[in-house]
């Protein structure tokens, strides 16, 4: 369920793993225990970690249609990354200049770059202008399974990456019959239309599987003309882009005699898109969009003893995205960019028990990895590569649990207690080594409260499109500045891309877990708080204006009537490419009274603490199975500072960044063949400090929604065929067709007005479909 726990951890006994002992069918027992997102060793749950698991029962009340949008509905993810709505915003350089219309996913505003997002535990090559985020919009949400999500550091269990937390989405793997479905939605005044169909075909026979899986989609656009809250931003300008996708899967297991098992699997997906954009009254360009994501991994299972067991697994993961803008105003001009991103990986795990103690099993999971990347950003037209770059990684690990009390030594006050530890080196071809260690601690006092916590040290290479060789890009931008005569002033701003060093973080997490019987129900609540500290934050410090609104805050990056030798210097650097994106004529080098150092670079710092509550109420009164589901994110803080000379800003509750409160709420009834469930979804206020109209913050008003689904199944027992397993949804977002907040000349870094904040908002309004499945 979209706010619920994913599991009951307090009150609920470890399963153990089978050993040589166990009699029976401990063959079968060994295939069936799986490895969970967030350990490397079977059998067991990460525990001490904040974890939540959406099956696809939860996906299908949700009422969403891809998966960013499910994503977007839990109250820990920030939608000011990388989103088809959103070309670049500032805070978030892995998500910078999002032309492909992508989408990633950005857990309490750390940014794209610092989830980590795993497609059945194996990496995917990413996407962007600077291949900083993973485009979840190409996973199609109908072959989806379920997702894993943890929200702590885990670099010590998958590498770079996973500073905030780990998103695995779980593809379905055991499917037997076929399935096709398909769907219509609409806004309310039928601006956009939205269509979606689909199959997937499954059989299993004694020793393997197979499924293959169709979804395709496509959406109507959305123009600023289409909103009221917009229609004074330049026109033509597109709110939301058309977006036509393709996707598929293929997936085959196979036992080889009884102890070695062989699973491949093959995805493909391609979105074709068109946009408009008018970035002033005499600058109009149109693109045209078109990314391919492919993928092909092949593991072999073996289980060496009757205790310990063997996986490796070789994947590729490929992105290829291109993108056709059109000036048309004020004189033609053709445009065209090509992306390309790969990653090929190799992998060997070993786990199975160690020893035994009075409180159990010790397990342990050993492991090495060695992968390749690779990165280019090409301009064919110009015949100029802007970035490319390639890295290869080698990586060991070992991971190891250790139960100190369990179910055959528990006393009081200590019903079970557990430690997790963790270890892993990363080599890099052009960082260095990195070492993140892990650790995990489970108390339960009580059968019903489970007391966890975690401290880990992450780290984060930079993106292969901020790292490479290649021609820079440099800008040349008129904005406002106060400190002139004139009140204007033409800013240079540097973008070439510096010697960037690795991110590294720390973070700890603390949690309470509590679950009971009570009024005839179960109850399920959690809570963590969370502290991750950033060293070395990869980014780009902010907007323009901001640099010149706050001159003691950005003093290191600011130069006022910059030596002409100096800027002659770097407009002629050859490692510059140089042009004027405000559209006017370039003017010579001597007349700026400001020089802007622009580049993404190594912030000093930046620290984000917070707390998650979840709650889930289940009962089975006469009148069916109700559920109740509350989950709140609230941030404490978010301090960034840009330099190590500059003072700590907190961001939080500011135009484009996390707000500090979010939820969403809800009840679910079931009787016989209905489903009936409705959301509230709540984005606290913030305020506008951007000082357009003079000095003082502008507060921008909270934004709540509700949302409605119904869905009906008709069973089996029906004269008719075509009347047996069918299921009928109609979800409705949004249903008081709520506005997001007005927020004057709101535009993200490229210039697109849209009059709301796209990062804490969406401009759909209410948005109704409904959608016919039928099974066989």
């Amino acid at each position: 369920r979209p706010a619920a726990l994913a599991e009951t951890r307090a009150g609920v006994e470890r399963q153990p793993v089978e050993t040589a002992e166990d009699e029976g069918e401990e063959d079968e027992a060994q295939r069936d225990v799986i490895v969970v997102t967030g350990t490397n060793i079977r059998g067991i749950a990460p525990d001490s970690s904040p974890s939540f698991v959406f099956t696809r029962e939860d996906i299908d009340i949700s009422g969403t249609s891809t998966l960013s949008e499910f994503i977007q509905t839990l109250p820990q993810s920030f939608g000011g990354g990388a989103q088809a709505s959103i070309v670049s915003l500032p805070g978030d350089s892995a998500a910078g200049q999002n032309t492909v219309a992508g989408s990633s996913v950005n857990l309490r505003g750390t940014g794209s770059g610092a989830t980590l997002v795993l497609l059945n535990g194996k990496r995917i090559a990413p996407s962007g202008d600077r291949g900083g985020f993973v485009d979840i919009s190409l996973i199609p949400l109908s072959a989806i399974e379920r997702i894993e999500i943890i929200t702590d550091g885990a670099s010590a269990i998958y590498g770079a990456d996973a500073v905030g937390g780990v998103v695995n989405i779980v593809l379905r793997d055991d499917y037997v019959g076929a399935e096709a479905f398909a769907g219509i939605g609409s806004d309310s005044g039928g601006d956009v239309i939205e269509y979606r169909a689909g199959a997937s075909v499954g059989r299993t026979w004694r020793s393997g599987s197979l499924i293959a899986s169709y979804e395709f989609s496509d959406r109507g656009e959305l123009d600023v003309v289409d909103r009221a809250f917009a229609s004074e931003s330049l026109t033509p300008n597109t709110l939301l882009p058309q977006a036509e996708v393709h996707s598929g899967l293929v997936s085959v297991s196979q036992d080889i005699g009884s102890r070695l098992s062989l699973q491949a699997e093959a995805t493909y997906a391609e979105r074709m898109s068109d946009s408009r954009f008018r970035a002033s009254r005499t600058l109009l360009s149109e693109s045209q969009t078109e990314v391919r994501q492919s993928g092909l991994s092949v593991q072999a299972i073996m289980d060496v003893s009757d205790d310990w067991q063997v996986a490796s697994t070789a994947s590729y993961s490929s992105y290829y995205g291109v993108v056709a803008t059109n000036r048309l105003e004020p004189s033609p001009r053709d445009l065209l960019s090509q992306r390309t991103s790969d990653t090929l990986a190799f992998s060997a795990r070993a786990d199975g028990p160690l020893f035994s103690l009075p409180g159990g099993t010790v397990l342990a999971a050993i492991g090495a990895e060695y992968r390749e990347e690779y990165f280019k950003l090409y301009s064919p037209l110009s015949n100029n590569v802007s970035r490319i770059d390639e890295r290869d990684i080698s990586s060991v690990y070992a991971e190891v649990f250790v139960p100190i009390v369990g179910e055959e030594n528990r006393v009081p006050g200590i019903r079970r207690l557990e430690v997790t530890l963790a270890s892993r080196q990363d080599s890099y071809s052009d960082f260095g080594d990195a070492f993140t260690p892990k650790l995990g601690v489970v108390w339960a006092p009580t059968d019903e409260v489970l007391v966890r916590s975690t401290y880990g040290e992450s780290f984060n290479a930079p993106n292969l499109g901020t790292t490479g060789s290649g021609v820079g890009g440099s800008i040349a931008f008129n904005v406002p500045n106060p400190a002139s005569q004139t009140g204007t002033s033409l800013a240079i701003i540097d973008l070439r891309g510096p010697d960037l060093d690795p991110e590294e973080s720390t973070s700890w997490t603390v949690g309470v877990d509590y679950s009971r019987q009570f009024g005839g129900g179960q109850l399920q609540s959690s809570m963590t708080w969370y502290d991750i500290s950033y060293v070395d934050r990869i980014g780009s410090p902010g907007s323009f204006l901001t640099y010149l609104l706050n001159p003691e805050v950005f003093a290191p990056i600011i130069t006022f009537n910059p030596d002409p030798n100096l800027v002659s210097t770097i407009v002629n650097d050859p490692g510059t490419n140089f042009t004027n994106a405000s559209g006017g004529a370039w003017t010579a080098p001597g007349d700026e009274d400001v020089l802007l150092d622009a580049r993404i670079t190594n912030l000093a710092s930046q620290d984000t603490s917070g707390i998650d509550f979840n709650l889930n109420y289940e009962i089975s009164p006469e009148i069916g199975d109700l559920s109740f589901d509350l989950g709140v994110a609230y941030i404490f803080e978010q301090n960034q500072s840009i330099t190590s000379t500059s003072p700590a800003l907190d961001v939080i509750d500011t135009i484009f960044r996390p707000v500090d409160f979010k939820l969403r709420g809800g009840a679910t009834w079931t009787l016989e063949h209905w489903t009936l469930a409705g959301f509230v979804n709540h984005v606290d206020s913030y305020t506008d400090n951007r000082e357009l109209n003079g000095p003082g913050d502008v507060e921008v008003d909270a934004w709540t929604t509700f949302d409605l689904n119904l869905a009906y199944r008709s069973g089996g027992g029906h004269q008719s065929t075509l009347l047996n397993d069918v299921r009928v949804a109609l979800s409705v977002r949004n249903l008081f067709n709520e506005d997001p907040p007005f927020i004057e000349g709101a535009a993200d870094t490229n210039g697109r007005r849209a009059g709301y904040d796209p990062a804490n908002a969406d401009p759909l309004g209410r948005f109704v479909t409904l959608t016919l499945t039928k099974e066989w």
